[in-house]
């Protein structure tokens, strides 16, 4: 097994299990990318856990990426008063969240990716969220501890020119419900120009499995962008398979973006929907863009 990783706040020396933000901080203000992964022997799950109060903001050099590669999770655990700051202010900072990179070859254990109060500033890098060997076509899967793929909680990601993409699959679990792909409360994702896409699907389980399930007042939003998102419910033996839920939530474009909504819902014994929308606060609007919604 893999040694988990924890990034700490501040300046410290680096080790096989803790790294320093002060550390990627001055490596990525030279233009030099960072890639943090669990790898090597071990007695751990290969986590990578970013402690609140981490602030890394790239002030110096050229376009870099910041890239965390997990064997299991990716936790951002900051809290309303320790938040989690990753910003530039200095050409382009790609973001990278790899959950899960021995996908199957792990025997299904999975790996989710999960921002609590967590803000995210690219100034026109991309952001990427999924699994397995290439995070841009494979999903972050849900874990036995954290059952939704893709969690984002009390965080904001802004891009700009740069683009958005989030992949998740629900956990599988007989007993279980809301077993989400990827779910967002109280969050946004803002571009100008910059393309939003997320794909979930939801795991197998007892009921309330959901692709994409968005609430609390979450937004979407890209001016110019295209914004894509697809929804799978899982199959359920009970109620409620949806391929994705918005409560009081809104998803636009506010410029020539044009805005596609598709969700499924698949088995389940009765209240399945492809595209549920509830809440006197939801709304799904374009501007000069086309609006297509599937379900």
């Amino acid at each position: 097994d893999p040694t988990d990783i924890t990034i700490n706040a501040g300046a410290g020396a680096d080790t096989a299990s803790q790294v320093y933000a002060n550390n990627i901080q001055s490596t990525l203000n030279t233009g030099t990318s960072v890639t943090v992964t669990t790898s090597g022997a071990g007695a751990d799950q290969g986590d990578i856990t970013v402690n609140g109060n981490v602030n890394i903001n790239k002030t110096g050099g050229g376009d870099a990426t910041l890239r965390l590669n997990a064997n299991r999770d990716i936790r951002f655990v900051g809290s309303a008063g320790n938040t989690i700051d990753i910003a530039s202010s200095s050409n382009k900072l790609n973001v990278t969240l790899n959950s899960d990179i021995d996908q199957g070859s792990d025997g299904g254990i999975g790996g989710a990716v999960y921002l609590n109060y967590t803000n995210i500033n690219t100034n026109g890098g991309d952001l990427i969220i999924g699994g397995g060997a290439d995070p841009t076509t494979q999903n972050a899967i849900g874990s036995s501890v954290f059952h939704d793929a893709v969690r984002l909680n009390n965080s904001t990601v802004q891009t700009g020119a740069g683009n958005i993409s989030m992949r998740g699959t629900g956990f599988d679990d007989a007993a279980g419900t809301g077993l989400y792909g990827i779910v967002m409360t109280s969050a946004s994702l803002t571009t100008t120009s910059g393309n939003i896409t997320l794909t979930g699907s939801g795991g197998d389980g007892a009921s309330s499995s959901a692709g994409l399930h968005l609430e609390s007042g979450t937004t979407i939003t890209s001016a110019d962008g295209q914004v894509t998102l697809t929804g799978t419910g899982g199959n359920v033996t009970g109620n409620h398979s949806t391929g994705m839920t918005i409560l009081d939530s809104a998803v636009r474009t506010t410029g020539m973006g044009d805005l596609t909504l598709v969700g499924n819902a698949r088995d389940g014994v009765e209240s399945n929907r492809g595209v549920y929308i509830s809440g006197a606060t939801s709304e799904i609007s374009t501007v000069n863009g086309d609006l297509s919604v599937t379900g």
